[in-house]
């Protein structure tokens, strides 16, 4: 029997381990304050736009909508975080939280659990990662610009759509309904979350268990809000549908601003997150909503410390680090410098700069975690592996925290244990490789084997 396995050999600073420990403890008490504040405002500022309604105040419905949005928008943030269960301690708090915020946002998270993890195996190498990809140098350099009023209604609908994106509504819904019916997206684009090819390549890896959640969360989904209209407009109270039902649909502003730059215009095909990622810092209040996401290098570099404890851990490896912009203005003005250069070199990326390779930081480049000199595609080829074990028995296990998959079949040569090494002969103490989560803190779970 042969299987086929991708991994990336992924570059990673130097952190103290018992420090590292420390950030990985998740806390109740710390989710509440971050999961739990963020729907409480969510819900003031509900109350307080349904409130402006019923008072018909006309002049304060827009602003009190806007806001909302963007308190409800924000909740991706969450789905984006809580998909790792590292905000609670209790599996239960994370799945709860993790439910609501994504009903309110609109995600379907059954499915994003599981695309989402292979975003962070395999960052922006493709084809293995199509969550997110940039842009191909080959479209980019057949771009026709637009002109006249094409180019100035591509623009309104841009723009207005960051306040109210009424042009996604329909698609929106529309997809929940595909996925209901227990099929997924066939428009044949090729790139980004759902995509045609994306979902092609993750359902013919699914379990029937996992597209049965898939399934019936956006019935679920569907369904609640259908009871939530119907029962408003039976009462007279129209605006509460457009307050939970649409309020992610205003307000976006927050969470593209916020969330652009994780990606935009860096380094595809590479083993450093370093590189790959954006790390920047700006307000307190905007890096609240977007759950300290804006640490991003340190997010993908070590998936299992909490967004609460994020801060600490740049703060523990910056010296590692490039030099990350300190407000969303000169983030955003140095991603237009990139996509402007990109109109003249289609095959152009930002390369950040590493602390070792810069004049008097040689002391670094001994403490950075040496890999092999093979370039990203030839790591991630999938190339047969031989196996002795024939044991039809054997499990794949993937870590919930951050992806990382353990096939018995094939044993880990990098972690030392065999082919056909059972996880249970696996030691107590042993730590995922990726996430650094010891074996006894976190739970791996079953996944189907794809025939090579």
């Amino acid at each position: 029997m042969e299987t086929r396995k991708a991994e990336v050999d992924w570059l990673r600073v130097p952190i103290d381990p018992d420090l590292l420990n420390k950030l990985n403890t998740t806390s109740n008490f710390r989710g509440f304050l971050q999961a739990g504040t963020h729907l409480l405002l969510w819900a003031i500022t509900a109350c307080t736009a349904w409130y402006v309604w019923f008072i018909e105040s006309w002049w304060w419905l827009v602003p009190a909508l806007l806001l909302n949005g963007v308190m409800q928008t924000m909740l991706g943030s969450g789905v984006h975080e809580l998909v790792h269960e590292r905000v609670f301690s209790s599996k239960f708090l994370n799945r709860f939280f993790l439910f609501v915020n994504s009903f309110l946002s609109g995600w379907n998270y059954p499915f994003f659990i599981l695309s989402h993890k292979d975003h962070h195996r395999f960052t922006l190498n493709q084809p293995h990662d199509l969550e997110v990809v940039q842009p191909n140098p080959e479209d980019l350099a057949k771009a026709v610009p637009a002109t006249g009023f094409k180019k100035f209604w591509n623009k309104f609908k841009m723009y207005f759509g960051f306040i109210f994106n009424i042009w996604g509504i329909k698609g929106h819904f529309k997809l929940h309904w595909i996925l209901a019916t227990g099929s997924h997206p066939k428009d044949g684009s090729k790139v980004g979350l759902w995509s045609e090819v994306w979902c092609e390549k993750l359902f013919s890896r699914f379990t029937d268990q996992d597209k049965k959640e898939i399934r019936n969360y956006s019935r679920i989904y569907l369904a609640g809000h259908a009871i939530i209209i119907i029962a408003s407009l039976a009462t007279g109270q129209w605006m509460i549908p457009i307050i939970v039902c649409l309020g992610n649909f205003t307000g976006g502003w927050v969470g593209f601003l916020t969330g652009g730059p994780q990606h935009a215009g860096l380094q595809d095909n590479v083993n450093d997150f370093r590189l790959s990622c954006r790390t920047y810092t700006c307000n307190k209040f905007f890096q609240f909503l977007y759950w300290n996401m804006n640490y991003h290098i340190e997010h993908h570099m070590y998936a299992a410390v909490p967004c609460y404890n994020l801060p600490k851990l740049h703060e523990a490896v910056k010296e590692y680090l490039p030099p990350c912009h300190n407000n969303l203005m000169d983030t955003w003005s140095e991603i237009r410098g990139i996509e402007q250069k990109q109109k003249d070199d289609p095959h152009y990326q930002f390369v950040q700069a590493l602390p070792e390779l810069q004049p008097g930081n040689e002391h670094l480049k001994d403490k950075i975690i040496k890999l092999e000199d093979k370039s990203a595609l030839a790591y991630l080829d999938l190339a047969p592996i031989e196996i002795t074990a024939s044991d039809e028995e054997l499990k794949i296990w993937e870590c919930e925290i951050c992806g990382y998959i353990y096939d018995e079949e094939l044993g880990d040569a990098n972690e030392g244990f065999a082919p056909g090494t059972r996880w249970s002969d696996i030691p107590d103490d042993w730590i995922c490789p990726d996430c650094a989560v010891s074996k006894s803190e976190f739970k791996m779970i079953e996944r189907s084997r794809v025939p090579a």
